[in-house]
């Protein structure tokens, strides 16, 4: 009886998300722990890892509110705020502190295009009210810049706002994820490690994202990104990355597409079951 106890027990590490390389050759590696086996399952972005999480019908949600006017509007209305125009551009700006933030502004109020910049409350606001000389307001206007401060919104609804907007900058892991879920081009704030040990981990990803996109295109969405992420013009590196919004819009929507089809849940319930038919075989061979 304790023996088959023990059998009914699993080990896994759920470890963390990275795309660098090393991550495929560990993914489901056993290391035994006498009387039982740790097993190493690893999330990541291609099929050799174990995918990330998914709801079942949020691509379904995604592409219902894309294609219903209606669902936008209500959407904008919920912000207090009319449909933008269409030939605004929409940004979401989730941040910590950045001090690109500056230049990133200046190229959005001094550009040809109107900006419409939605910011939920968060680490950047501090810096964002100073560049507007500190005044502590919900809406500010510089140029072709229109900033709006939104409250910090529950997942569903920050969804929603990834959806409605052009491009979505995005920090950390899991408003990340939820970007690239959006199918929308996307720029990541990693969090910064003070050995430097995300620049590898940062540009492990851009690796892997930009590896279709034209030479062009991907020199413009590594330059903006490590602009962003500290080094260089985040205003300079923003004129080129919008330039090639075409081929960027249609690289998310087929990475989503990607990503879609490696679920890290079915993937772990999955890996679960072949460690349990591996111990009945095992026990058969006794």
């Amino acid at each position: 009886m304790a023996a088959a106890a023990e059998q009914s027990s699993v080990w896994i590490n759920l470890e963390y998300l990275s795309a660098e390389n090393w991550v495929e050759g560990c993914h489901k590696l056993p290391s035994p722990h006498p009387p039982l086996t740790r097993y190493f399952f690893f999330p990541g972005f291609t099929k050799k890892t174990g995918g990330l999480l998914l709801e079942r019908d949020l691509l379904e949600r995604r592409d219902a509110f894309l294609h219903d006017p209606l669902q936008q509007l209500a959407f904008w209305q919920s912000l207090g705020m009319a449909m933008p125009a269409a030939d605004t551009l929409k940004i979401s700006l989730f941040a910590y502190e950045n001090e690109a933030l500056a230049s990133l502004f200046d190229a959005w109020a001094k550009g040809a295009e109107n900006v419409l910049c939605l910011v939920p409350e968060g680490r950047i606001l501090p810096q964002l009210r100073q560049y507007f000389g500190g005044e502590s307001a919900n809406a500010y206007a510089l140029g072709k810049l229109q900033v709006r401060v939104l409250p910090f919104v529950e997942q569903q609804r920050y969804d929603a706002l990834l959806w409605a907007c052009d491009v979505n900058f995005v920090r950390g892991e899991d408003s990340c994820v939820r970007a690239q879920w959006a199918g929308k081009p996307f720029v990541w704030q990693i969090y910064p490690q003070h050995d430097a040990a995300h620049w590898p981990k940062l540009q492990a990803f851009l690796d892997l994202y930009a590896a279709p996109l034209s030479l062009k295109t991907t020199q413009a969405t590594q330059g903006l990104w490590r602009a962003w992420n500290g080094e260089g013009s985040a205003g300079e590196g923003w004129c080129a990355f919008v330039a090639a919004r075409g081929e960027l819009d249609a690289r998310a929507q087929a990475w989503a597409r990607e990503l879609s089809e490696n679920n890290l849940t079915l993937n772990l319930l999955a890996f679960c079951q072949e460690i349990s038919t591996m111990r009945a075989f095992k026990i058969e061979g006794q």
